[in-house]
């Protein structure tokens, strides 16, 4: 019996749903705000950045401690079309990580306890150009699918420093554009 009344209960549930959600009569929520030609904001995020380290040699794995970040940046849209913008995201991400070695890295070395963890902040700007591509309005949904390309500039890389590790200081090559 429980089942039979569940079974009724969801067919009337879907078929108030429907009646709600797929009406032809329905009240557009602000129907010109996707045909303005310029639009622009700004974004505030978290972020938990990681390494991808390729290693040479058989030696036991540094371990990558992450932790969150954050990101602010800009946004600004272009509309081409309907259903075709270009945006633009301009932004600032900050981000830490710890690289943990082992023992094994320092054979025949001497090391101290605080040469084991290294502590690597980052600062990037990030740099994308996306292509927005969205479908018809329908009622008030408008799907979409975002593209593009972007590139980072690590502002903390140290990547042309003199000094080296021992000294405190940790080179980092800039990172290369994603595509």
């Amino acid at each position: 019996m429980k089942y039979v009344l569940s079974v009724v209960f969801i067919l009337f549930s879907i078929q108030f749903a429907n009646a709600q959600l797929f009406s032809k009569e329905r009240v557009l929520n602000n129907e010109n705000f996707d045909k303005a030609k310029l639009s622009y904001g700004y974004y505030l995020g978290f972020n938990v950045y990681d390494f991808n380290i390729d290693y040479y040699t058989n030696v036991e794995d540094i371990q990558v401690l992450k932790s969150t970040g954050f990101n602010v940046g800009l946004l600004g849209n272009i509309r081409i079309n309907d259903y075709i913008d270009i945006r633009l995201e301009p932004g600032l991400v900050i981000s830490r990580r710890e690289l943990n070695y082992s023992e094994t890295y320092f054979a025949g070395i001497g090391f101290e306890d605080k040469d084991l963890i290294r502590e690597i902040q980052s600062t990037f700007i990030h740099l994308p150009l996306l292509v927005k591509f969205s479908s018809k309005r329908i009622n008030n949904i408008k799907p979409f699918v975002v593209g593009g390309i972007s590139t980072a500039l690590n502002l903390s890389s140290q990547e042309d420093n003199p000094d080296d590790n021992s000294n405190g200081v940790f080179r980092v090559r800039q990172k290369q554009p994603v595509l």
